[in-house]
C-alpha cells in the first residue's frame, strides 16, 4: 500500500513473535495487524499486546474472513479497527490517517504514567509526583523506572536495563542495576506503602507491574 510514499516509516514483520519483539523495542505509532500469521495468528499477537501493555497500541486488523466472528473477536481481544480483504489503497490509507491522528492524541496522553496511591510519572517534566509534591530521584533512578514503567509486564535482564539506562559503553556490574531498583523501591514505598510495582524476576531481572487502579 505503499505507506511510505505518504510520509511514514514502516517495519515490517514475517511472524507474529517478530512483531512483539519489534512493538517492545521500536514503540510504533500504528501497528497493522494481518489476522493469517505463521506461528502466533494476530489475534494471539493482539492478545497478547493488550495483556502486556493495556491500551497504549493502536491496533488495525487485516483479515481476509469475512465470516462476521473473526471481526468480532478480533475487536474483543483489542484491535481498535478492521478491514476485511480485499480492499483498495485509498480507504486503507484513510483508514491509518484516521487511526494515526488519534495515536498521537493516545500518546501525549501518555506523558503521564499512573503508579497508583496519587502518585505519578511526569514523562516532560522529568520528575515523579506525589499528593502535590515531588519524590526525589536522581537522573539514571528515574530513567530506570521510566523504562521499567513504559513498558509493563516485560522482564527485562540486568544487562539490558544497564545497555538501555547507562548506555552500551557503560563498563560496570548487575549491582549497579540492583543497587538503583532498591533505591527506587525504598523512595516509592514513601507514596506507594508497601506495593511494588518493580517486580524481581528470578534467575532473570525485573519487570513493572501495571497498578491496579490505573
Amino acid at each position: 500500500m505503499n505507506l511510505e510514499a505518504s510520509g511514514c516509516q514502516v517495519i515490517e514483520c514475517e511472524t507474529g513473535a517478530e512483531a512483539l519483539d519489534v512493538v517492545q523495542e521500536q514503540e510504533p505509532e500504528l501497528i497493522v495487524l494481518d489476522l493469517m500469521l505463521p506461528g502466533l495468528s494476530g489475534l494471539d499477537v493482539c492478545r497478547r499486546l493488550r495483556e502486556e501493555r493495556g491500551q497504549r497500541d493502536l491496533i488495525l486488523m487485516l483479515t481476509a474472513l469475512a465470516e462476521e466472528v473473526d471481526v468480532v473477536l478480533g475487536l474483543e481481544v483489542g484491535a481498535d479497527d478492521y478491514l476485511t480483504k480485499p480492499f483498495g489503497a485509498r480507504e486503507f490509507r484513510a483508514r491509518v490517517r484516521a487511526l494515526l491522528r488519534r495515536a498521537r492524541v493516545t500518546k501525549a496522553a501518555y506523558r503521564i504514567i499512573p503508579l497508583g496511591e496519587g502518585t505519578d510519572i511526569d514523562l516532560d517534566q522529568r520528575i515523579v509526583v506525589h499528593g502535590g509534591g515531588e519524590l526525589s530521584m536522581t537522573g539514571k533512578e528515574f530513567d530506570l523506572l521510566v523504562h521499567l514503567a513504559q513498558r509493563p509486564g516485560r522482564v527485562f535482564s540486568r544487562q539490558e536495563l544497564l545497555n538501555a539506562v547507562w548506555g552500551m559503553d557503560f563498563v560496570g556490574i548487575d549491582r549497579t542495576v540492583d543497587t538503583h531498583v532498591t533505591r527506587v523501591r525504598k523512595k516509592l514505598r514513601a507514596a506507594l506503602g508497601e506495593s511494588e510495582v518493580i517486580e524481581t524476576v528470578h534467575g532473570i531481572g525485573y519487570r513493572f507491574r501495571r497498578p491496579v487502579e490505573a
